[in-house]
């Protein structure tokens, strides 16, 4: 594929989130993330604010996500039902403990590369 060049301003990640692990197997949910196409100079600033816990969880997540696909809501229906909004990404955070940091890494591995982060 070749490479063409132009701004973007976001693009889609999937987020693996693990839910339980019982008798050495993981259950995970997955859906796709849409991030912001962040300046190299703002990801610099926002790695270093969350490596010294100078960002809450919310106020990060306000500055890479700005929606998402694939996930239904209780009833088994589309986004439509459960849409992105600051409001339902505070309940999918209250829902399922751990979801800020699965979103912060999959933002992290699609910034600095998925083999990069992989390997720690």
């Amino acid at each position: 594929m070749a490479f063409t060049i132009k701004k973007r301003e976001s693009y889609r990640w999937t987020i693996e989130h693990a839910l339980e692990k019982r008798e050495g197997k993981l259950e995970s949910v997955t859906f796709d993330a849409e991030f912001k196409a962040l300046p190299q100079k703002k990801i610099e600033q926002l790695m270093e604010q969350a490596r010294g816990m100078q960002i809450d969880d919310m106020a990060f997540l306000d500055e890479i996500l700005v929606g998402w696909h694939g996930l239904d809501d209780a009833r088994g229906e589309q986004a439509e039902a459960f849409p992105f909004s600051r409001e339902n990404v505070r309940a999918l955070l209250e829902m399922y403990p751990g979801m800020g940091a699965s979103l912060s890494k999959a933002w992290t591995d699609s910034v600095l590369g998925w083999a990069a982060t992989r390997k720690n």
